[in-house]
């Protein structure tokens, strides 16, 4: 039997993973999670942006109904399914990508006031570690403080060595501790820093996410308002699906569902799972949601409230607008 050359296809996915990682793309539409005998392997057809514009004007389709491109060698943009975008800068969150909302801090003064918070902290948590390194809560705040200062690191190079930081004493946390679920927690967060600041080798850090997160939950499903369900939620939501990476409609319902269920008054419980509904599609099941977002909305800024919700809020102000004029309410 003939032996069949392979390598073209192995490039294109490549090509693919690529893309996934340093570009913003819309959702390709949600995972219906096919048995693996039922999984249609997709054909990939990269062309010149000139050629794929040619296409276009011929009336043709595209392929697939995903969008993103990537900067060829020769500086072409080459394009998926005839469809053409923006490069985006390689400094975009794969984080974010993976719908872990994190509210990053933005170029203005409000922004700047908000990293000068977590800078602050950060450096108050370095002292307290480097004075007390044997103690496991104040290792495992370092690491919190780590990820929160990487939120508004100047450049990848920042990010990295912070996430270094908190990822160091979140492992020295669990190998004292194996039973810290913030220490796992936290461990898990820091990692999808790192990731942020990957291309290639941001996908081989999501299983190692992932299993920290589900460490967290298991040993603590409360902890920090029910954080493990919600970012276990939104690695499924939004990772690529098989065979890439762990993509999974069906565990992302259910494990933002429970999040939901064990604390619902956390406004970005309500708001992910909304997020992920309106992708989907789902109008009966995000009607009765969103009913119930508005209901303890007021609720929730009395309970949440002071300076170290004020960040917080403005994620999920822009969310909630954001979901309700998608929904045209």
């Amino acid at each position: 039997m003939m032996a069949i050359n392979n390598s073209g296809v192995a490039r294109r996915r490549a090509h693919h993973t690529l893309l996934r990682l340093c570009t913003r793309v819309r959702r390709i539409p949600p995972h219906s999670d096919p048995l693996p005998e039922e999984r249609e392997q997709p054909k990939w057809r990269w062309r010149t942006k000139d050629a794929c514009k040619q296409e276009v004007g011929r009336g043709r389709s595209p392929l697939l109904k995903g969008e993103g491109s990537v900067r060829g060698k020769e500086g072409g943009e080459y394009s998926r399914g005839c469809k053409i975008l923006r490069r985006v800068p390689g400094r975009v969150a794969l984080l974010a990508a993976f719908g872990i909302c994190l509210a990053v801090g933005a170029a203005d003064e409000t922004g700047s006031k908000f990293a000068k918070q977590a800078e602050q902290k950060y450096l108050e948590a370095r002292k307290q570690f480097r004075s007390k390194p044997n103690d496991v809560e104040i290792t495992w705040q370092f690491g919190r403080a780590c990820f929160d200062w990487a939120e508004f690191a100047r450049d990848d190079d920042q990010r990295e060595q912070l996430a270094n930081e908190g990822i160091a004493a979140c492992r020295q946390v669990v190998a004292k501790v194996p039973k810290s679920a913030a220490g796992h927690y936290y461990l898990g967060m820091n990692l999808g820093q790192l990731a942020r600041t990957r291309t290639f080798g941001a996908l081989k850090l999501v299983p190692e996410m992932e299993k920290e997160f589900k460490t967290a939950r298991e040993l603590d499903e409360k902890f920090d308002y029910a954080g493990p369900d919600r970012n276990l939620g939104s690695l499924y939501l939004d990772a690529p699906g098989w065979p890439a990476s762990i993509g999974s409609k069906s565990k992302a319902r259910r494990h933002l569902q429970r999040a939901v269920e064990i604390a619902g008054h956390y406004p970005d419980n309500r708001l992910r799972f909304l997020e992920a509904l309106l992708r989907w599609g789902e109008t009966g099941d995000f009607e009765r949601e969103r009913k119930s977002l508005a209901e303890l909305w007021e609720k929730a800024r009395k309970e949440f409230s002071g300076e170290a919700w004020e960040e917080s809020w403005l994620n999920w102000e822009k969310r909630w607008k954001a979901i309700r004029q998608k929904a045209g309410k």
